[in-house]
């Protein structure tokens, strides 16, 4: 057993603030870098599938579902760039997020850094927006995430509101949770699921903006920006906090079927501001697959919780599967492909940045049997998904978040607010 975990956190504070947007929190989106040893994750010989990919025509939640499982696109390609259009305001030292973009329908749906929802069609073009707040006191995280089900968007504000929204720009109604609020929402059967950042879900009924239940988890002293959004199956609601915790709920009752906590056993030091769960739970079939910062991830069953196999990696990026296999970014900068029904490592390949920023990488997105990385500072990597061998690297523009496979290309989203669609 050897020592473990010996972090510089500079993005690490106090989860209540972040109130006013003249003083931006400290949370930041800066990749937490961990100094570690490693025990080595065992090779994997085994031959593995892939499934086939997809034209992708809608994305309803930060992870495209409510099992958070990133489908595997068809694309036409993302060298050209087809359009691209102004959203509103992007990232700043005043206001510091941007969320996913969701579409249906052939509309996006987008949120700037300042509450402002804008819908624009699958060619560019701008049909409305709407300013959601007016008011002075907008918070620096002021725009969470977004959500369209059943003919209405949601909108969740840092500052604790959920808006429910028709596609014409007309609020219907708005709960105020009096929390700070910080994961994507998720929806399933007439519930909404959002976290707040003392660790409380709020589950709401999407029908008038009451309250279906709520559950308290440990209020931790410290944490990163963001929080994993719940994943939803099967009748079960995964839950991330940010205690390492994971807890499973009958989605109907919220009654507790079972938890799990992903922090590191092979360490002598166990550091509670870095267990921290960022990524989202993944459920795939009848298994649901969690990603800790603390250095510890594995898959379980859905149902109970049983474990199906843990491996020492960590990472704060959501995972994606594509037929037997599981990529993700790890903390250390690489970019992972194992083996999905026993955690064995396929291949692995280290990541960089052309420029001496510290950089953070996003979610990797599955294309054309090849899985794509890339960061803020506009690094874009392709690779072969069952080799691991680097097919294309270029330079593009700043991206907050993950570009998106939509409508035969690449929909990114840029620290600017401005949509770019790629074929």
């Amino acid at each position: 057993m050897k020592h473990l975990i010996y972090a510089v956190c500079a993005i690490a504070l106090l989860s209540g603030c972040a109130q006013v947007k003249k003083t931006a929190p400290k949370e930041g989106r800066e990749a937490v870098q961990i100094s570690h040893q490693t025990q080595r994750i065992e090779k994997s010989a085994d031959k593995i599938t892939l499934s086939q990919p997809q034209v992708i025509h809608s994305w309803h939640f930060a992870s495209a579902n409510q099992q958070n499982k990133i489908p595997h696109a068809a694309i036409s390609g993302f060298d050209k760039k087809i359009w691209d259009e102004n959203v509103g305001h992007g990232v700043s030292s005043s206001y510091i997020h941007l969320p996913k973009p969701v579409m249906h329908e052939g509309m996006i749906y987008t949120l700037d850094s300042r509450l402002r929802l804008t819908k624009t069609t699958a060619n560019g073009d701008v049909i409305w927006d709407l300013n959601i707040r007016e008011d002075e006191n907008i918070p620096a995280v002021a725009s969470v995430g977004l959500a369209f089900d059943n003919g209405l968007v949601y909108v969740v504000s840092g500052d604790g509101v959920v808006y429910a929204i028709k596609p014409e720009g007309e609020i219907i109604w708005q709960y105020d949770t009096k929390n700070i609020l910080r994961s994507a929402p998720v929806i399933k059967d007439g519930h909404l699921y959002v976290l707040a950042a003392n660790n409380e879900l709020f589950v709401i009924n999407t029908k008038d903006g009451s309250i279906a239940w709520t559950y308290k988890n440990i209020e931790t002293d410290t944490n990163l920006l963001g929080m994993g959004n719940p994943a939803i199956a099967h009748g079960v609601a995964v839950v991330p906090f940010s205690s390492g915790e994971i807890i499973a709920f009958d989605d109907k009752t919220g009654q507790i079927l079972w938890s799990n906590t992903l922090l590191s056993y092979r360490t002598f030091n166990q550091i509670a501001d870095l267990s921290h769960v960022l990524a989202a739970p993944v459920i795939d079939g009848g298994v649901v697959y969690l990603i800790g910062n603390a250095h510890q991830m594995g898959a379980f069953r859905l149902k109970t919780g049983e474990e199906i196999f843990t491996t020492p990696i960590g990472g704060q990026t959501t995972p994606v599967i594509v037929g037997d296999a599981l990529f993700m970014i790890t903390n250390k900068d690489t970019l992972v492909a194992m083996n999905k029904y026993n955690g064995r490592l396929i291949w692995e390949k280290e990541l960089y940045s052309k420029t001496e920023k510290r950089v953070s990488w996003h979610m990797p997105v599955p294309i054309n049997n090849q899985i794509v990385a890339t960061s803020s500072e506009g690094d874009v990597i392709v690779f072969d998904m069952l080799t691991g061998t680097e097919t294309k690297k270029l330079k593009m523009e700043k991206l907050f978040v993950s570009p998106t496979a939509y409508n035969n290309g690449l929909l990114f989203y840029t620290d600017d607010a401005d949509l770019i669609m790629y074929r």
